[in-house]
């Protein structure tokens, strides 16, 4: 039988699946406020074309240097539909992502980005027959108030009018579910190959995807400023990082857990964009968040955990 005809099961090694989470968690919840900033120099498509094409240019690197790459012959009918599913998922979520940044801002883009994780635990309970109890229901409830509580000031305009703000919104749905399209099809990828080597299928496709159009901004990255060249490599750190990391966790722990500790992010990000704002308020602005909005935050958070945690 075909190994891609399986369902992937975790090794049990969760400590070592929570620390490689943790370490996500942090590069994530950083990601956003470094992509506000990128906005403001390089249109969404060319940073993605950065961020794939030069996080590939080390993978491959490093995967030829270990002799890692022989395997990769071994793709089949199965394993490309996957590889397929892989590679417009991450596109798609690391333009529309970019775009919904520089819309609604750092801290409520990531917020909107955790309903991945929703995406992530029902393709999880339907797709690899993971367990769905009553708590998780309650979770599942809690992270639409929460969501609700957090935009409770802008909910008329979100269903009201088509705005710029509301198209934000819907840009950053449609980012999450591509993103939960990504990590279902790795997950079961893994059977076949490496994380690593799935990571680094995925970048230079979607690099070649993206080519095209943002190729005529690629010299307007070198002419950037040292700092947003600093910023441009750290998101590809991010890019390497988080995602191997999540990739590799994936191997060892169940992806409702992983989704649990990642529903941390968006606290990560809301605290680390004020911080910028509050060092350096020329970079960008920050809409105030109120205590229901907190509490929204917070909320989610919990939610997240309730669905996603470890059931009896």
């Amino acid at each position: 039988m075909n190994r891609i005809d399986k369902i992937h099961t975790t090794t049990g090694r969760w400590r070592y699946g929570l620390f490689l989470t943790l370490i996500a968690a942090l590069l994530w919840g950083m990601l956003p406020t470094v992509l506000k900033v990128l906005v403001g120099h390089l249109d969404a498509y060319t940073i993605s074309w950065y961020r794939l094409s030069l996080a590939f240019a080390i993978l491959f690197a490093v995967l030829s240097i270990g002799g890692k790459l022989s395997r990769l012959r071994d793709i089949d009918g199965k394993s490309a539909v996957l590889l397929a599913i892989i590679c417009i998922g991450l596109c798609v979520n690391y333009v529309t992502y970019a775009m919904g940044v520089d819309i609604v801002g750092p801290g409520p883009a990531q917020l909107l980005i955790q309903l991945n994780a929703v995406f992530v635990i029902l393709g999880g309970i339907f797709i690899f027959k993971e367990r769905f109890t009553g708590t998780q229901v309650v979770g599942l409830i809690a992270i639409v108030a929460g969501l609700a509580l957090f935009f409770h000031d802008r909910l008329v305009e979100l269903f009201g009018s088509v705005t710029e703000y509301s198209l934000g919104v819907v840009i950053l749905v449609c980012s999450a579910a591509a993103l939960a399209a990504y990590s279902l099809a790795q997950k079961q990828l893994l059977l076949n190959f490496s994380s690593l080597q799935i990571s680094m299928m995925a970048f230079v496709a979607g690099a070649l995807v993206l080519l095209p159009i943002s190729a005529e901004n690629i010299p307007l990255g070198i002419d950037l400023h040292w700092s947003g060249v600093a910023m441009l490599l750290f998101s590809v750190v991010t890019t390497l990082g988080a995602y191997c990391c999540y990739a590799e966790a994936l191997q060892h722990w169940e992806a409702t857990k992983i989704s649990a500790v990642l529903s941390t992010v968006p606290l990560i990000a809301l605290g680390f964009a004020e911080l910028t704002v509050y060092f350096r308020p020329d970079l960008f602005s920050t809409d105030p968040v109120s205590a229901i909005g907190v509490t929204g935050a917070i909320v989610l958070v919990v939610g997240s955990y309730l669905i996603a945690g470890r059931t009896g």
